[in-house]
């Protein structure tokens, strides 16, 4: 579903990623980790086409997103749905009309219908009943929530999750993490998840990319990330808070 073939980005003199290659297929559940600033959050928004790589191409479902107009490119992204790392909701408006941002600016659903979209991704979170809130009145894993909801909204193909449990609280980290996964079995969504939190990684995750000095160093299952004789892995696991055994 989604190709990166030798991709390179650098911002100024600093080289983010260099020459990374990358499938991840229809139904994956793909967790890329790694350490802050190793270039997780720029792929994400590279695969999305909010950025363009220096090199390197970029394909979802064969087509190259680097050639598309501006036109094809908003429609494409319209089977994205995005959970940013700090949810990214706007404090002026209702949960309701954070959550049916993306319908009301598409302009595909009816109010009616952006009612109902907002009710029922609300109710799948576990947030029923806050349309009428604003984020000043919720707590960090709430937000979270309602940033999944407003990414459920648009009923897409392939969910993207950056850093989902950053800033959280273990139960509320806890819950984010469920909620990823009942997505995941019950939808069967396609979804890629950054993070440098093994534990959420495991939890969610059924294959896993290391990103490292601008290169994936790893990619495969966490059976054979167990089993690599990988030093930089191998050493980057055993400094996180878990082991691959949880």
């Amino acid at each position: 579903m989604i190709r990166l073939e030798n991709v390179y980005k650098s911002f100024g003199n600093l080289d983010v990623l260099k020459g990374i290659n990358l499938e991840i297929n229809i139904g994956d559940s793909m967790v890329v980790f790694g350490a802050s600033g190793s270039g997780k959050s720029v792929m994400l928004k590279l695969i999305m086409g909010l950025l363009k790589p220096d090199k390197g191409e970029i394909y979802v479902d064969d087509k190259n997103i680097n050639e598309l107009k501006r036109s094809d490119l908003d429609q494409l992204r319209t089977r994205f749905g995005m959970l940013f790392q700090g949810a990214a909701l706007f404090d002026s408006m209702t949960v309701y009309e954070n959550v049916t941002l993306g319908r009301s600016e598409h302009g595909t659903m009816s109010r009616e219908e952006r009612i109902e979209c907002a009710r029922r991704n609300l109710e799948m979170v576990g947030l029923g009943g806050t349309e009428k809130k604003y984020p000043a009145e919720l707590s960090g894993g709430m937000k979270k929530r309602v940033g999944l909801a407003r990414a459920l909204c648009m009923e897409p193909e392939i969910i993207l999750y950056d850093e989902p449990t950053t800033g959280l609280d273990p139960v509320s980290a806890d819950k984010i993490n469920d909620l990823i996964i009942e997505l995941r079995d019950r939808l069967k969504i396609t979804s890629i998840a950054v993070t440098h939190d093994l534990y959420s990684a495991f939890r969610i995750g059924q294959r896993f990319a290391m990103l490292y000095q601008g290169n994936i160093r790893f990619d495969g299952t966490k059976e054979e990330m167990e089993a690599s004789d990988d030093e930089v892995l191998k050493d980057f696991l055993s400094h996180s808070s878990i082991n691959a055994d949880k």
